[in-house]
């Protein structure tokens, strides 16, 4: 039988997703959405949950999502993720949390490139990230009955707005969250990424989140639904769109942040064996569904997970990723 929450959970997200059935009927049928993957792309098992888990994702994937969710990672972890993109250039990201040293709980994340930025033109760059690197720390506070966190991004990328001259351009922003605990099985969420971020708005967002998660008492079920609204990256996100052989102007389609409801469910099973997935749909702006997967394999002192994800119905091929965490001994 379903726990109230659980079926809860669901109702809200099935209204959710007929609402935006309604609406899309009232916005524009032009579909031009083209985000570079690196943007949006949430390391650990975030990757597998369609980039979300605001109140249930605690591991590497917490530093975006919501760093208050570092407080239940109690273990020093040293991290990486491989990333192969459906467009664009693979990239890496390397991770250490720390869980152990102190009350509050600290993380690291570094984003590379296996490849260095191609010459900027449109053959060779369509779908790519102009991002060069990204640094992001994070750190959670427990307190009894809820958790607060912090982060800060920095980043650095080329401006678009003039492909043959290129110029690169560096910034930083910052990010909070807070975790409430409502009873022993049901955690509320509230997390904003990427405010006071002018400079690199088109690489670093502005992302509002905020959602529920419902654990079962053994810990072997994780459920979890969201809403979340991100900024458009105006200069990334309409690259000269071309729907039906025709461009767009910029005013043909709807620059309105993007709010989409996601859900997703945790399982483990034989004590070793995890599975994970994801699905969201937007219910304002331009038409857009994104789905995740993934299967991993958690031991005593490492875990070892893939995870594949689409983050545009409309794309022929998914994006997959490979992610490693070591637990060290402090």
């Amino acid at each position: 039988m379903r726990s109230p929450l659980v079926s809860g959970l669901l109702l809200v997200f099935h209204g959710l997703a007929l609402t935006s059935n309604l609406q899309a009927a009232d916005d524009t049928d032009i579909n031009a959405w083209s985000l570079p993957e690196e943007i949006e792309a949430i390391s650990g098992s975030g990757a597998a949950l369609a980039g979300s888990g605001v109140a249930s994702v605690s591991d590497q994937g917490a530093i975006r999502l919501n760093p208050a969710m570092l407080y239940l990672h109690r273990s020093y972890d040293v991290g990486a993720g491989y990333y192969w993109p459906s467009q664009g250039r693979p990239f890496y990201k390397a991770s250490i949390i720390d869980g152990i040293t102190s009350r509050a709980v600290a993380g690291f994340e570094y984003t590379g490139f296996a490849e260095n930025l191609k010459e900027r033109n449109r053959a060779d760059v369509e779908g790519d990230s102009p991002v060069h690197k990204r640094g992001s720390v994070a750190i959670a506070i427990p307190t009894d009955y809820f958790a607060i966190g912090f982060s800060g991004h920095y980043v650095e990328a080329e401006d678009t707005a003039d492909p043959a001259n290129p110029e690169v351009y560096k910034g930083i922003s910052l990010g909070a969250g807070v975790i409430a605990m409502l009873g022993n099985q049901v955690r509320l969420g509230l997390s904003l990424e990427n405010f006071n971020n002018r400079r690199i708005a088109d690489v670093a967002p502005r992302t509002l989140r905020a959602g529920l998660a419902w654990e079962d008492k053994t810990q072997t079920v994780t459920v979890h639904g969201e809403v979340r609204e991100r900024d458009r990256s105006v200069n990334l996100e309409w690259n000269n769109p071309i729907v039906d052989g025709l461009a767009l102007a910029q005013s043909a389609v709807d620059d309105r942040p993007e709010r989409m409801a996601l859900a997703g469910v945790q399982v483990k099973t034989f004590d070793m064996l995890r599975l994970f997935a994801g699905y969201g749909r937007s219910i304002r702006g331009e038409e857009r569904e994104v789905t995740g997967a993934g299967i991993g394999l958690y031991q005593k002192n490492f875990s070892l997970s893939y995870a594949t994800s689409q983050n545009d119905s409309d794309a022929k091929d998914w994006q997959s990723s490979l992610h490693l965490s070591v637990m060290m001994k402090i």
